[in-house]
């Protein structure tokens, strides 16, 4: 029983987080997962991902323009470090995994002792909020890490050659059975979009593409699912957002339903799922459409284009592109014969690639590997 330390310093609920969770599960019978989570997750969010593994909170700090971060970062960065080694040493822990690019906790504990193994997971595109900061990320990464996991192709072009690189998709548990609840409604009425509001995120986007078709449309409604933090930058986000909603004439047309515990749930009751993010190294909330067995329409904007064949499994619109993603909507919205072809096929298509009891085993073995040195 291999014990594993996951590093991982979202303040939320993510797609990167649920990811490496289900890997976890998965191995539950080979490996014993620990936690470094960050001490501004929530109990609920955290609730989400881990079961019965230890977790430990800290005060991650990231790099950030604002002076009163910038100061913080390297104390912090020390501190953190020293409190996982003492972790790494009490639970004789095999193998370090840092769940993303920009935590640099991984790299300063390979510093400090050389005997620990560490694997980073790169998670981020280059165009990612950390852009400018991304090719010494990853430099540092290649001289240290033991090996790094790319969630998709688009993350291993960014990262660039790398002996001990390895693309592993996130993945989904899929019943035996196939979801014989699929369904498509003649009148799309629910059209849900999952994701934090956070700029980048894309509801902006898709609010300006609604705002395209919802005349046509008179009985079909906008859903956003996901948190709202009362902080700098989600506020500021918001006010944007709520203020394209009345110049747009949208009031009681997009609901916000914030945090949903049950997000498979939600998805299966959307008639279409929007994704117009403008950044995304894979996209789990398109995996979870796709599995759902719910058309999907995403940007082009990383990894969601490998999720999906366009026009036959799912559309893919370009990029920051709201006019093309009104497209979509209005095409779907009165083609039953296409949302049934997405439903089916984009769902016989997410299992066969994105099956976590099939891609946990590339996990395991890249584990092993790492400890055989």
């Amino acid at each position: 029983m291999k014990n594993i330390l996951i590093i991982d310093n979202s303040e939320y609920l993510t797609g990167a987080n649920k990811s490496i969770a289900k890997f976890a599960k998965a191995l539950g019978g080979s490996c014993k997962f620990h936690w470094a989570v960050t001490k501004a997750i929530s109990q609920d969010d955290l609730a989400e991902i881990v079961e019965n593994d230890i977790v430990r909170r800290f005060r991650f700090t990231e790099i950030s323009t604002k002076l009163s971060a910038g100061v913080l970062y390297f104390p912090r960065l020390i501190q953190n470090s020293f409190g996982l080694l003492r972790m790494v040493k009490e639970h004789d822990i095999a193998i370090v995994h840092v769940n993303d690019c920009y935590n640099m906790c991984g790299i300063l504990l390979k510093i400090l002792n050389r005997k620990i193994k560490v694997v980073y997971h790169v998670r981020l595109l280059r165009n990612s909020y950390i852009g400018p900061l991304y090719s010494s990320f990853i430099r540092v990464i290649k001289r240290y890490a033991d090996a790094v996991v790319c969630c998709s192709n688009a993350v291993s072009n960014d990262v660039g050659n790398l002996p001990n690189k390895i693309v592993i998709y996130d993945s989904e548990f899929f019943d035996e059975a196939a979801d014989d609840a699929l369904h498509v409604h003649l009148q799309p009425k629910r059209i849900v979009y999952v994701g934090n509001i956070l700029p980048g995120k894309g509801q902006d986007w898709a609010i300006k593409a609604f705002a395209l078709v919802q005349e046509d449309f008179p009985e079909t409604k906008l859903y956003f699912i996901g948190k709202y933090d009362h902080n700098g930058v989600s506020t500021n986000f918001k006010k944007t957002v709520d203020s394209l909603i009345d110049e747009l004439g949208l009031e009681g047309k997009v609901i916000f339903e914030g945090f949903k515990a049950n997000v498979d749930d939600e998805l299966r009751r959307a008639d279409i799922v929007l994704n117009l993010s403008e950044s995304e190294s894979f996209s789990m909330v398109c995996l979870e459409a796709l599995k759902a067995g719910v058309p999907l329409i995403a940007s082009d904007c990383g990894g969601p284009a490998e999720l999906f064949k366009h026009m036959e499994s799912g559309w893919l619109v370009p990029n920051k592109d709201f006019v093309a993603a009104a497209v979509a909507i209005r095409t779907l919205a009165n083609s039953n014969e296409i949302r049934l072809r997405f439903s089916k096929r984009g769902q016989e298509s997410a299992r066969a690639t994105f099956d976590v009891a099939n891609n946990c085993v590339q996990l395991d073995a890249l584990y092993q590997k790492v400890l055989n040195g």
